[in-house]
């Protein structure tokens, strides 16, 4: 299966969690900022509100664009097999985790102007992004997440790897995919349009949900 792009993806996903349309105590999450795309459809879809988590991806020092975790809002999930295997010392990572933190207090302070802020604790949250591969940010979500006890949450993905599946299925209440691939090599394969989102897109989807709530 081949996505047009996220929106379509969204959809798609929309399709597999109906049950869950106006119902009470649910928010949607997505996660920034590839995954804010398809909850704003899954959002509009389902009458929920909508709302963003920041995740900042840590790359190796040697390639900024190699993953070995992830950071949201002070949660922070490494690989700590492939930081021994390119023996990547304790003082880099503490120097990249650092940075990190600085470029996500930025995004926050960005979307700030653009959201109401949700509380959290003991709502129902359906976590989007628009695909799983090794899974770390959405596994520095879920940790967020139940650091603030919230009281369920449902990940909801158009597709995942076996690892990035494996990672995360075990630590959430239920686990939603449109299809399950075989051979998995990078997110982007499954989409025919899989432009990078930019920080401005984000704000936009945030405005238009605040409005579209207003309106009601």
């Amino acid at each position: 299966m081949i996505f047009e792009d996220r929106k379509d993806a969204g959809q798609k996903l929309t399709t597999l969690l109906e049950r869950h349309k106006s119902a009470k105590n649910t928010i949607v999450l997505g996660l920034a900022r590839g995954g804010m795309v398809l909850a704003l459809e899954i959002s509009k879809k389902l009458n929920l509100p909508l709302d963003v988590l920041v995740v900042r991806k840590i790359g190796a020092p040697f390639s900024p664009e190699f993953a070995i975790g992830a950071l949201v809002r002070g949660e922070v999930v490494l690989h700590n097999e492939v930081i021994r295997r390119y023996g990547i010392s304790k003082d880099e990572i503490e120097r990249i985790i650092e940075e990190k933190k600085r470029e996500e207090d930025i995004k926050e302070k960005i979307y700030a102007r653009y959201r109401k802020p949700i509380e959290l604790e003991g709502k129902i949250v359906i976590l989007v992004d628009d695909g799983l591969a090794t899974g770390a940010s959405m596994e520095a979500a879920v940790k967020y997440l139940k650091k603030v006890k919230v009281g369920k949450i449902i990940v909801a993905v158009p597709v995942a790897s076996e690892e990035g599946r494996r990672n995360i299925q075990n630590m959430v209440d239920e686990f939603v995919e449109v299809f399950h691939p075989h051979d998995f090599m990078a997110v982007g394969q499954f989409y025919r349009s899989f432009e990078q989102v930019e920080d401005q897109m984000v704000c936009e989807i945030l405005e238009e949900s605040r409005k579209g709530k207003e309106n009601l």
